[in-house]
């Protein structure tokens, strides 16, 4: 099956890295140590179906985003740590939670991999037996979006029913393309099928449909015509809602310190502890006033948070602001919520286009700006411009040129 440019590019990049040197985010670095096994086994190229990858994990904030760690306790690389950084832009991730044994979600896999710095620690047998505890490491995170509740979650029950099925499964496929495919699914002694050991398994596309998953299409982050990103699709999908109930940032585990640059300003941004710390704040500003905080759902844009009062929608992009960066993130901003409150007007009467920052702006020219565009900036010591002095569960929309 012929390809698009772009990945075949970015396949051949990968496949002079695996007998050279490692390359991310068009950096090479160095590998640690001549006895590093290279070579993965992408059994899945040529085919455009095999757009489907599994996250084991146990994190509080399924969703936010992916990351493994560069090198496991010992230094060396681990694949199911590397698998991470296969999946393409576009491609869609489900979510399996050790808490609730079950695939609960699914998303959409955005950009490319980033270095970062991440908090982990591994779960195997050897960590729990050398009290291996979490700890901040050099990682790669994927960025994700239009993150989808299953409802109900695929069970590791509904699994381990279909044993002889999925074993069946794993096993042609073996057959096929030689091993090892990155089975998510293994035989655990007395216990039955229970997710393979690792973080990031590969899930093939024929197991979807033998577990009853939805079927989602991957979706590039390419424009049509109109200029517009293709939407999601799914049997199981609907239109945009305008939202669906909010899911709490993460802030213990969000210790990045990358520059919003590389390879998307926005994608990184979210990953910093002081964006996901001050779009917490908001959320329990709004819930404090009787407010129901949202979050985006499958086939709106890529927000950070919005909430209805009255008859207006009220769409928000937060940015951590430092003062290298302050004129960037707030150009950024100003850019994304115009975009925003754009497509939100198609679906409800008045909308506001809010900006949060995790602090003042220095320069107070922002504030004319924004106030001539009608768009509201606020911070966590001046969320009171947001309601106008009216109880926000009856406020008419603010016009933010009072605020100027």
């Amino acid at each position: 099956m012929n390809l698009p440019l772009g990945k075949q590019l970015r396949r051949t990049l990968r496949r002079w890295c695996d007998t050279s040197q490692e390359l991310h985010l068009g950096r090479p670095i160095q590998l640690p140590g001549p006895d590093y096994a290279p070579v993965m086994h992408r059994w899945w190229d040529g085919d455009a179906s095999e757009h489907y990858w599994l996250e084991v994990t146990d994190r509080p904030d399924i969703g936010a985003d992916l990351n493994a760690p560069q090198f496991d306790d010992s230094g060396r690389r681990r694949w199911s740590y590397d698998l991470m950084s296969e999946a393409e832009d576009g491609d869609v991730v489900y979510h399996y939670s050790k808490h609730e044994k079950a695939i609960i979600g699914h998303s959409i896999i955005r950009g490319l991999p980033w270095e970062d710095l991440i908090v982990w620690g591994a779960k195997g047998t050897s960590a729990r037996e050398h009290n291996v505890q979490p700890y901040v490491r050099p990682g790669y995170r994927r960025a994700l979006q239009h993150f989808t509740n299953l409802a109900p979650p695929v069970g590791l029950t509904r699994v381990q029913d279909m044993e002889e099925r999925v074993l069946a499964l794993r096993a042609y496929l073996e057959e096929q393309f030689g091993e090892p495919v990155y089975f998510p699914f293994n035989p655990h002694g007395n216990d039955g099928l229970r997710p393979t050991q690792g973080y990031c398994l590969k899930f093939p596309a024929e197991l979807v449909g033998l577990l009853g998953l939805p079927e989602v299409e991957p979706i590039p982050e390419v424009l049509d015509a109109a200029g517009t990103p293709p939407p999601p699709s799914s049997s199981a999908q609907s239109q945009p809602t305008g939202g669906v109930d909010y899911r709490e940032a993460d802030e213990d585990v969000a210790v990045s310190t990358a520059e919003p640059m590389q390879p998307d300003p926005a994608l990184v941004e979210r990953a910093l502890a002081s964006h996901r710390r001050t779009q917490n704040v908001l959320a329990k500003e709004l819930r404090s006033r009787g407010l129901a905080p949202l979050s985006p759902a499958t086939g709106d844009r890529d927000w950070d948070i919005a909430w209805i009062a009255g008859d207006t929608f009220y769409v928000c992009e937060v940015k951590s602001l430092s003062d290298t960066n302050e004129e960037r993130q707030l150009r950024l901003a100003l850019g994304q919520v115009s975009r925003y409150r754009q497509a939100a007007a198609a679906s409800h009467p008045n909308v506001v286009a809010v900006i949060a920052t995790a602090r003042e702006p220095r320069d107070g020219t922002w504030s004319k700006l924004l106030a001539d565009l009608d768009i509201l900036l606020v911070w966590p010591s001046a969320w009171d411009r947001l309601w106008g002095g009216s109880s926000p569960s009856h406020m008419a929309p603010i016009s933010p040129s009072t605020l100027r």
